[in-house]
């Protein structure tokens, strides 16, 4: 799709992404995408870009920051989605474009919700450059409230008091590759 609608296309990948940002972006675009991505463009690099720097956020604007799929299954919330905004220089905060939003079944699991997420964010991605333009959609508005790697890792923490319920539910939440929900016995951390 992508091809069709730009003349030209880089596409990028990496595990360091700041190296990729100092030697590959050092000339101006029209445009950039961001998927599945760590990076955060700072403004020198915004800047560069003529026309917009547009992300695709996995996760509804009620939920801006680190681990929103993890945040969702913890308050038992019965629908997801994703976000596509333009970037700006606050983290998950630049005009709204178009959200796209799905039930979430019962009892799902983190890795579970994060696949349903990508399946429905490729459709609206797809939609979006099919019908490509850059019109801001104020129906949305992104939560004040701005979600912390810190946080979840307090959260991760399943302390002995917990109830059954609540630990099934934080791993549920939280365990994924090499994300894992933890305890503390006598001083030592102890991965679930």
């Amino acid at each position: 799709i992508l091809k069709k609608k730009f003349s030209h296309v880089d596409i990028v990948y990496s595990k360091k992404p700041g190296d990729i940002l100092r030697k590959k972006f050092n000339v101006p675009y029209d445009y950039t995408f961001s998927y599945r991505s760590y990076i955060i463009l700072k403004s020198d690099f915004l800047k560069k870009i003529k026309y917009s720097a547009i992300n695709f956020h996995p996760a509804p604007p009620s939920l801006r920051g680190f681990a929103p799929a993890s945040i969702a299954i913890l308050k038992n919330l019965k629908k997801f989605g994703s976000t596509i905004h333009e970037i700006d220089n606050k983290l998950d905060h630049g005009p709204i474009l178009s959200v796209k939003y799905f039930k979430i079944p019962k009892n799902i699991n983190i890795k579970k919700l994060l696949d349903l997420t990508y399946e429905s964010q490729i459709l609206q991605i797809k939609y979006f450059f099919e019908n490509f333009k850059l019109k801001k959609n104020k129906k949305y508005k992104w939560s004040k409230k701005i979600h912390t790697k810190k946080q979840i890792d307090r959260i991760m923490y399943i302390k002995p008091n917990y109830s059954k319920t609540k630990v099934d539910l934080i791993i549920r939440a939280t365990k994924i590759g090499k994300f894992k929900p933890y305890t503390i016995k006598a001083g030592v951390k102890k991965f679930l």
